[in-house]
């Protein structure tokens, strides 16, 4: 006001004032001064207008602005914000987006989704993206995409259609959430709960296994014992007709017995001690033993062989192993190709059980087989460790070797990963801990003192068989 009349300065202001009713206004004030003759100031003229309503808009735009605010630096700092024009090309990326995906707004600016997408969806799943949001409708699902370093990550993901005053899509406007972390939890938490069923199965496997493989053992043992019998009675006397017949008999029990010996050697683990042995020697040593079993079309060449690595194991072990997966790797070939046996030490950081579906980590001896035959598809390498399951045509294996090599190493506390893809070939590769101590180990038996008479001893035979009592009640008076 005093500026108003000493310098004549017109004036335009907004006073709040009270009325008599004690209500408040908002009034705007403008106008000027009139001036005599002499200068003097008369009268001041002007209008006053009500901007009350004005004055309420424009605070609850105000606040409106800040909560807006307030819900950008909220929703910026927990989704991830993009938009993107109808070829899927990125016109928009707030913060977070850069800070996750590892890219620098300017370089997001004119990237295509595509090129940070992941190859884990299929076809499929891309049509009916496009084709729901394309449509005008809301798309809403999980995606993976790659960061700058080709690393993935999981989104929860809901795109809204853009729609423009002609009532057609112009943009897309994308809201993602992060969920890395809660896929690779719920990723463990399945991978755990498949251990458990595996683990479950085979303990109720093995232990159908080893009853059946006791009950068949009994029977077996009359058999082969009753054979050898005849052959021991008949051996001067019997036309050589009858001797091989019996033979056959003989020998046809033999093998059912390896048979039963391999399902209790599953069900049970290796009888034998464990004690240290020098895997390099018994490599080197195996090869003579492995190569008049192979043909000559094929070659076995022994690399990466590492000096003095030892393990503790079942003396018979690491020979069982070996001819099991040399022997599979022979009849995968064909006969024809090449075989590669490998033995260093390795340092595991995450790889998968194949037999019991653990994680293994940490420092190992892996002796690796590898050929470059027909290979194996993902369903026969979730069931080649089960007992029984053969991948080879029906008559050309018992199902047996694998399982035996899954009880051989889990008994040594080691694991088996294998590698292999239909028409490339496969790597078995046994994970086993590394020697620390030399275990000395000690017959369970003690000798016959040498000064006992053993023509007068007494044999007594105790078992729940009586056909095996039998057996050997014949055995012993014949």
């Amino acid at each position: 006001m005093t500026q108003l009349l000493e310098d004549d300065e017109p004036f335009d202001i907004e006073c709040k004032l009270i009325t008599a009713k004690n209500n408040s206004l908002w009034v705007r004030s403008a106008g000027r001064s009139h001036r005599n003759k002499n200068g003097d100031v008369e009268y001041l003229e002007g209008v006053f207008q009500d901007i009350t309503i004005q004055r309420n808009i424009l605070k609850r735009t105000v606040e409106q602005q800040q909560e807006l605010s307030y819900l950008n630096y909220a929703l910026n700092h927990h989704s991830i914000v993009s938009m993107g024009d109808l070829q899927g090309n990125i016109i928009y990326a707030n913060d977070l987006f850069c800070t996750i995906s590892g890219y620098e707004k300017n370089e997001l600016i004119g990237l295509n989704h595509n090129t940070i997408s992941s190859k884990t969806h299929n076809k499929a799943f891309w049509h009916e993206f496009w084709t729901t949001i394309s449509s005008g409708k809301t798309f809403r699902g999980e995606l993976c995409n790659f960061t700058k370093e080709g690393k993935e990550y999981w989104v929860d993901t809901t795109i809204v259609p853009h729609v423009n005053k002609e009532n057609k899509v112009d943009r897309y406007i994308a809201i993602r959430t992060d969920i890395t972390d809660n896929k690779r939890s719920e990723k463990k938490r399945k991978l755990l709960e498949k251990q458990m069923i595996q683990m479950q199965k085979m303990e109720a496997i093995g232990q159908t296994v080893g009853g059946l493989a006791h009950d068949f053992n009994n029977i077996l043992a009359v058999s082969l014992g009753y054979s050898q019998l005849l052959l021991l009675k008949i051996k001067n006397n019997a036309d050589t007709g009858m001797v091989t017949y019996l033979k056959n008999i003989e020998t046809s029990c033999l093998r059912a017995k390896a048979l039963v010996k391999n399902m209790l050697a599953f069900a049970r683990g290796s009888s034998e001690n464990i004690s240290t042995i020098n895997v390099t020697q018994k490599i080197l040593a195996f090869n003579d033993i492995i190569r008049p079993l192979l043909p000559s079309s094929m070659d076995v060449i022994l690399k990466k062989i590492e000096q003095d690595i030892s393990v503790d194991i079942a003396e018979s072990a690491i020979d069982q192993i070996l001819m099991n997966l040399c022997i599979n790797a022979r009849d995968a070939m064909d006969g024809n190709g090449q075989l590669n046996v490998s033995l260093r030490k390795v340092t595991i950081d995450n790889h998968l059980c194949s037999s019991c579906l653990s994680e293994i980590r940490g420092n190992y001896i892996e002796i690796a087989v590898e050929d470059n035959g027909h290979g194996l598809n993902e369903q026969d390498i979730e069931k080649i460790f089960h007992p029984f399951y053969s991948s080879k045509e029906v008559g050309k294996g018992s199902g047996m070797g694998l399982a035996v090599i899954h009880g051989l190493i889990h008994n040594a506390g080691g694991h088996v990963h294998v590698n292999s893809q239909l028409g490339y070939g496969a790597t078995f590769s046994i994970y086993l801990p590394s020697s620390s101590d030399t275990i000395t180990t000690h017959s369970q038996h003690s000798p016959i003192p040498s000064d006992i008479n053993i023509s007068h001893l007494r044999v007594v035979v105790v078992d729940d068989e009586t056909s095996i009592l039998n057996l050997f009640y014949d055995f012993l008076w014949c």
